[in-house]
Order: C-alpha cells, then sequence, then structure tokens
C-alpha cells in the first residue's frame, strides 16, 4: 500500500483531471500511467508483520477475500472478512488489514478514482458526490447473501480478469460503473443528517500530513499542529484508532515507502534510506530488519525472486 512517486520520478497524466483531484492526497502508483487505475492480487504474508500501513487516499477501494481471513479496518471500526467476502471503502476513509488468527490471507483489492466517471458535470453532481460524500457510508461490508452485493464482488474480481487485455481499462471502467450503479441505487435516499467524528477528522489530517512530508524531519509537536490538538490528544487519538504511536506510525510508514523503492526500483539502499526520511542507512537496515525480519538487500532479492516466478503469477490469475 504506497503512496507518492520516488523522487525525481513525475507522473505521467497526459492532461489527466485526476492529477487535480490529487494534488493534496496520497497518490497510488497506479497500473497505468494514464488511468487512475491499481488492481493487484496479495497476501498479507507478503507485508512485513503481516498488516498493511494505515493510510487513506481519494480512491475507492474495493477488496475481495479469496483464501483465508483477515480483519480489515475503517477509521477504528474492524471487519472480518472470510472467503468471498468484501469491502467497499469509501474515498478519504483511513484504514488498514491485519490477520485475522494464525493463517495467512489472499485477497483482491482495487484502487479507483471516481473521477473516471464523471464525463459532464451532471454525472458527478447527481451520481458521484451523492456516494463519496456520503459521511454515512465510509465502508461497507459485502457479502454472496445480498444478491446486489454479490454482484458487485463479481464485477469486482472481473476487473482482476481482464487486467491484461488490450482494453482494460475501458473493460475496468465499465464494471467500475456498474458497481457504482448498484451503490447509487441501494443507498439511502434522502437528506443525510450525519456528520463526520470531529477525532476521526483530526486524525485524517493528521494522517495525511504524515503521508505529504514523510520524506522531511517530522516531530509529534508538529503531527500534532498538523490536527490542530495538543501532542498528549494527539497520541490518544492515534492510540484510538490505530494502535500505535505518531512516532512509530511515522517510522513504519517511512519502512513502508521504502519497502516499495526495495520492490519496484534498483535505486541504491543508501538513496532510499535518505529518500524515506531517514538520516543514515545503518539506523534504516536496523529498522527495517526489526519491522520485517529482514536486511532491505534480502527483502529486495525475495521480493523480485517471487515476482519473477510464473507459477505463482499463473496461479493468482486462475484462482480469482
Amino acid at each position: 500500500m504506497l503512496y507518492d512517486f520516488p523522487k525525481g520520478e513525475k507522473e505521467m497524466t497526459y492532461g489527466n483531471p485526476v492529477a487535480r483531484h490529487r494534488e493534496d492526497s496520497p497518490k497510488l502508483h497506479d497500473d497505468w500511467l494514464d488511468y487512475p487505475i491499481h488492481i493487484r492480487w496479495p497476501r498479507l504474508s507478503e507485508y512485513p508483520q503481516h498488516r498493511t500501513v494505515v493510510h487513506w487516499h481519494d480512491d475507492i477501494e474495493l477488496v475481495v477475500v479469496r483464501e483465508g481471513r483477515m480483519m480489515y479496518n475503517v477509521n477504528g471500526t474492524a471487519m472480518l472478512l472470510g472467503k468471498d467476502e468484501g469491502m467497499f471503502v469509501n474515498a478519504q476513509q483511513t484504514h488498514f488489514s491485519y490477520p485475522a488468527g494464525d493463517g495467512d490471507c489472499a485477497f483482491l483489492v482495487v484502487q479507483i478514482h471516481p473521477v473516471l466517471l464523471e464525463a459532464v458535470p451532471a454525472i458527478r453532481s447527481r451520481f458521484v458526490d451523492p456516494i463519496t460524500g456520503n459521511t454515512s457510508l465510509p465502508f461497507l461490508f459485502l457479502s454472496y447473501k445480498a444478491l446486489w452485493q454479490a454482484r458487485i464482488l463479481q464485477f469486482t474480481q472481473n476487473m482482476h480478469h481482464v487486467k491484461d487485455t488490450l482494453t482494460a481499462p475501458l473493460q475496468v471502467l465499465s464494471n467500475f460503473a456498474e458497481i457504482w450503479a448498484l451503490l447509487y441505487d441501494h443507498m439511502e435516499q434522502g437528506p443525510r443528517e450525519s456528520v463526520e467524528d470531529q477525532d476521526l477528522i483530526i486524525t485524517k489530517n493528521m494522517i495525511g500530513f504524515i503521508q505529504q512530508h514523510y520524506e522531511q524531519r517530522i516531530t509529534l509537536q508538529d503531527i500534532a499542529a498538523a490536527g490542530a490538538v495538543g501532542q498528549s490528544k494527539c497520541c490518544q487519538l492515534f492510540a484510538r484508532y490505530y494502535r500505535i504511536s505518531p512516532i512509530n506510525y511515522v517510522k513504519e510508514y517511512r519502512l513502508d515507502q521504502g519497502a516499495y523503492l526495495l520492490r519496484r526500483t534498483n535505486r541504491p539502499v543508501t538513496e532510499i534510506a535518505l529518500s524515506v526520511g531517514f538520516s543514515d542507512t545503518s539506523y534504516f537496515t536496523k529498522c527495517f530488519r526489526q519491522w520485517s525480519g529482514r536486511t532491505p538487500r534480502k527483502y529486495r532479492q525475495e521480493s523480485r525472486d517471487e515476482a519473477g516466478n510464473p507459477a505463482m503469477r499463473k496461479k493468482r490469475k486462475d484462482d480469482v
């Protein structure tokens, strides 16, 4: 779950309006540079400590569990997801996942920006904003027990099936539009009185600040100031929603960014350490080993060995 492009690398948008929507939020690494779409099928065991890092983004997130079970936490509320169950996570909701018990979990995750649906302003105002702006709908648990939710789960899996086709962006958009129509049809219509919890808004602001400035020196005072609260209140909110201290979250987020760069680039470990906010390589290596159980170089090699295994890639494509 990684955000922001490496220093020196710019996101290519080719006039894509999504750049305008993402200026103030963490950027996802999309599968197609021209389109805000990211599709993958990981296992929790692939993440250091078998858990994803707390984060938020403007994109919609769709999750389907294909094997095992996991806990999925959105805004401090944890949901148990079993095989063939899933989640719709609305834009700008803090979330992370972790194991439910001792077993591993394989899951499909699709992150896609709702700007893709905004062909004309009328569509945005009538169909998109009522969902993305609905504070009563931060997330939705999805199950095959409800027919319309089963269709959302199937459309989500269809996105993975078409990922490698020539017309993949069009087919993904078609499935996303079907999902959006189902959400709109089954969303409670009329005025929505719910107001987002003020403490939750504060924590989102603080998380967003860290995600935007993790390469720089960050103190507890800086984080608290981003939420316009005292340092004690800041620590209390992180403990309540994420079960981690603010400073430990900064370190974990930096390590998560470093892990992405180790997997996806050939940049030297020293350069990566400095680019994600560590002051020296030895401390980065020490923290990374404690966090992942491997040195950065070992992690890079193992990640590439797995990515280069054609049998594993075929199994994932066939099993979804």
